[in-house]
């Protein structure tokens, strides 16, 4: 049963991973477009 638990936890930091990864490629091209200021990051 490691093993499973192992490998979930391994397959959802890959995905935590690749979606913070599309978030800051998202809040990049929206600030380079004027939708999002440095102001507007601030959450």
């Amino acid at each position: 049963m490691d093993v499973v638990g192992m490998s979930l936890g391994v397959i959802g930091f890959i995905f935590g991973m690749s979606a913070l990864a599309r978030v800051q490629a998202l809040e990049a091209r929206l600030k380079k477009t004027g939708v999002l200021t440095a102001d507007d990051t601030q959450a």
